[in-house]
Parts: C-alpha cells; structure tokens; sequence
C-alpha cells in the first residue's frame, strides 16, 4: 500500500513528475519518472499525490506520503515528487524566508513617542509647530534628515546646511537623554519573536535612527546579540523610505554568511505605509505591523499582524519557523 490517499483515486494512467536541486551544482534536475535519475546520497523523498480531478473536500488535491516510500505510477493522478536533502543546513538555505529584516522604531521597541518629543522640542525652537497627529501622519518612515526637510519646506522656510547641523544635534541630545532615562521598552511579543526567530534565520536591523540609538536601546531590552548586521542613518546616502537602506542590509547579509540573498529571498517588518511601499516596488515581501497605523493603511503589505506575538504571527505568516 503505497499510501492511504491512494485507495481514492480511480484507476487511471498517470505521470509522475521528480525534482531535486543538486547541492554540488546548485541547479534543478528532473524527469518524467522516478527510475530516471540516480536518487542523491543523504536525500529524502516527499511526494504529493495530485487528483486533479476533484478538489480536496472530494478525496482529490494534495497529501504527503509516508516518510520512506518510494515514489511510483499511481492510479489517476499527476504525481509531484521532491527530494530534499535530509542535512538541516542545505534545507534551511532553500527555504524561504532565507532571512529577516527588522526595522526598529515602532517594531522592536516603543520609541516613536521619544522621537516625537524630541522632534517637537527641536521644531518648537525654531518657531514651527508640531503637533502629535502630524508627527504619526507624515514623519514616520523618514529619518531625522528627512524629517525636518519636510517640516522646514512644509512651512515655507529655507533649510541651511548650518541650521540642518544643529536641529540634528539637538534631536539626538534630547532622543539620547530619554533613552538614558528609559522612556522606552520592547513591544508585546518582541522578546519571544526575535529570540525564537533568530536560530533559524540571519536577522537585521534597517533603521532610520542613528546607531547610537540603536544599540543602546537593543542593549536595553536584551536583544542586541540576535542581531548580525544593523543599518542606521548614517550608513545610507538617502534614507527611507527610499528603500537603499534594505537593498544595502540585505548585501551585507550575504557577504557576512557566504550566500547569494536577493530580495525576494527575504522578508522585511515594517510599520510605515511608505516604506512598505518602497520596498515592495524592489521585490522584498513585507510583514506589516500595525503599531503606528492601522491594518487598513498597510495593506500593500503581504502579511498584517497587530503584534509580534509568535502565536499570531504564525497564523498569518505560516512559513515562519519558530524555536520554541
């Protein structure tokens, strides 16, 4: 008995598809039966029985075979057979997502508020005003660079090189001074998501904050060891949403773990509407978490979450693998 989906399945000819990807030539090899290519040493067989003839509330679409059986010519069914290769390194590397990219303000940690007021303080010296609603409407997704050449050309004033010096100086001092004095924490689910992502996967940081920041709040909530690369405000010529930031992530990525890493390898979390939009536009899959907007703003995203929450993160983005 080759498996208990066979017994449903008329009798009927049928084809049997296999493909494997050879780990020494890195490319796909297939034929039209089982017999017809030499089964690699170390791999498995997982084969999906297909009835393409009834959907599979009728006894039709896909199932696994037992572990172990060879793969034949069924009974009125295409077969699809992959080997994969039994050693748990050469299957991570396949499958997707081959890493993970963070942002951090609004994702890791519950910072924003900080960089309002900080924001807010620094225009308010300058005679501009800054309201709450305005902050989360139009500056989240940029840097502090960014930010305030919004805020000045928003107001009809010219930036000077000079003036864009000392508003950046001053926002950091006062982001730095808060962060001294702890006004900030981890967001729910954050600690369990990252610590039980970060043994199956490289994980990143892309920030528009400045480093500084960044490692001294991840130090703050423990979690600075998960993270192999970060990139921060200062390591890109033009900040996000521009998506550089990522393209630039992901490179560093793969230098560090000896691997080609293209975008559609990996999966970025991001809050900011624009940024998700930027980054699709260059192939990243996105996960968008609603903790400065709603879900309805994020919806160019392909998965939405409230939190970080493992629990809900694997219903809606299943190919997730968590350590536990």
């Amino acid at each position: 008995m080759l498996s208990t989906l066979e017994a449903k399945i008329p009798r009927a000819a049928c084809s049997i598809a296999c493909a494997f990807e050879d780990p020494l030539r890195g490319e796909a090899v297939s034929a039209q039966n089982d017999s017809d290519v030499e089964k690699p040493v170390g791999f498995r067989v997982i084969c999906k029985w297909l009835d393409a003839s009834r959907p599979p509330s009728a006894g039709g679409g896909a199932a696994d075979t037992p572990r172990g059986l060879r793969c034949r010519r069924n009974s009125g069914a295409l077969v699809s057979c992959h080997w994969h290769c039994g050693s748990i390194r050469f299957e991570d590397m396949r499958r997707w997502p081959a890493a993970i990219l963070f942002d951090f303000d609004g994702v890791i940690v519950h910072s924003e508020p900080l960089h309002f007021e900080a924001f807010r303080a620094v225009a308010a010296e300058e005679k501009i005003e800054l309201t709450e609603d305005e902050y989360y409407r139009e500056l989240i997704g940029f840097d502090d660079r960014g930010g305030f050449r919004h805020l000045f050309a928003k107001h009809g004033r010219i930036l000077e090189p000079k003036t864009l010096l000392r508003v950046l100086t001053r926002k950091s001092e006062a982001v730095r001074g808060m962060i001294e004095d702890r006004k900030y924490s981890a967001l729910p689910g954050v600690e369990e998501c990252v610590r039980g992502l970060w043994r199956n996967y490289p994980l990143a940081i892309c920030s528009g904050a400045l480093r500084e920041e960044i490692e001294a709040m991840l130090e703050g909530v423990n979690l600075r060891d998960c993270f192999s690369v970060i990139v921060a405000a200062e390591d890109v010529t033009v900040g996000k949403p521009d998506p550089q930031g990522y393209l630039l992530t992901t490179k560093l990525l793969a230098l560090q773990h000896g691997k080609k890493l293209q975008p559609a390898d990996c999966l970025i979390i991001e809050d900011a509407p624009t940024v998700i939009s930027s980054v699709r536009k260059v192939g990243f899959q996105v996960l968008g978490v609603a903790t400065s907007y709603p879900p309805e703003k994020l919806a160019e995203a392909n998965y939405v979450v409230s939190s970080l929450v493992p629990e809900e993160m694997r219903r809606v983005c299943p190919e997730l693998r968590f350590v536990e």
